[in-house]
């Protein structure tokens, strides 16, 4: 969290986000790279299909993590919401 947090301080906000959903998610990278915010801004859960797998996962986005998203979406002010996260 330290870094997460030092991270967004220097307006990394990207490298941020992507260090706290792999942390937070447990996804391989292939998995995060293909999140998009409307999977994961606003919300309690979401599904996810992994690529290397195929195994269809639930998985559950606790208070800080749906604060830090949107706190970095306010600050990335991404075109739409369907616009991938990570570029």
């Amino acid at each position: 969290m330290n870094l997460v947090r030092k991270l967004y301080d220097n307006s990394k906000f990207t490298i941020s986000l992507y260090i706290a959903c792999s942390c937070f998610f447990g996804l391989r990278a292939s998995d995060i790279l293909s999140l998009r915010w409307v999977d994961i801004i606003n919300i309690d859960e979401f599904e996810l299909i992994e690529k290397k797998t195929k195994k269809k996962r639930k998985i559950k986005i606790n208070q800080q993590l749906k604060r830090h998203i949107a706190d970095c979406h306010e600050k990335i002010k991404p075109t739409s919401l369907q616009e991938p996260i990570f570029k």
